[in-house]
């Protein structure tokens, strides 16, 4: 059996000059063999972030598949649960298929497609403090096996302290 590790994206690290007090973290269950690097990491003093995973052997400009973490503080973000987030996003790319997975009002999984033929699984998670978004974004379609693996790992994701 493949040893599991947590990816783990601690904000707080990367933001230490930012006045803004990152203190929630999102974790998700990565296999060991998927060699993912960090890619783009950002954040703001108002209270969002974005960390950006790829496959070690990837670019930015140059990707098959994309590990997104995002964090958005409640008052940079329209709506007050993370399924009207999803329904707000949703309006932003008009043009995705959509298709819910898991659905409650503070913790919804769904997949889209975009015109492109890029393929995404995505997880949002409203706390208290704000708004988790992991999303697997993928060139193509994804096969049974892979959207069956990704769903189970955005459904064991977590946020902690």
């Amino acid at each position: 059996m493949k040893k599991v590790i947590v990816l783990l994206l601690l904000i707080l690290p990367f933001t230490l000059q930012a006045k803004y007090k990152f203190d929630e973290t999102l974790f998700i269950p990565i296999e060991q063999t998927g060699v993912w690097k960090k890619g783009k990491q950002t954040s703001s003093e108002d209270g969002a972030s974005l960390t950006r995973f790829m496959l070690e052997s990837e670019t930015q400009k140059n990707w098959s598949k994309l590990i997104t973490i995002q964090f958005k503080d409640r008052h940079l973000i329209q709506g007050s649960s993370a399924e009207e987030a999803m329904m707000n996003e949703q309006r932003l790319s008009p043009l995705g298929t959509w298709a819910l997975i898991k659905n409650q009002p503070n913790d919804v999984i769904y997949e889209r497609a975009f015109p492109a033929g890029e393929h995404e699984l995505v997880r949002m998670i409203m706390t208290q403090k704000g708004l988790h978004r992991v999303a697997y974004l993928k060139q193509g379609p994804f096969d049974v096996s892979e959207r069956s693996q990704w769903v189970g790992r955005l459904m064991n994701s977590v946020v902690g302290s």
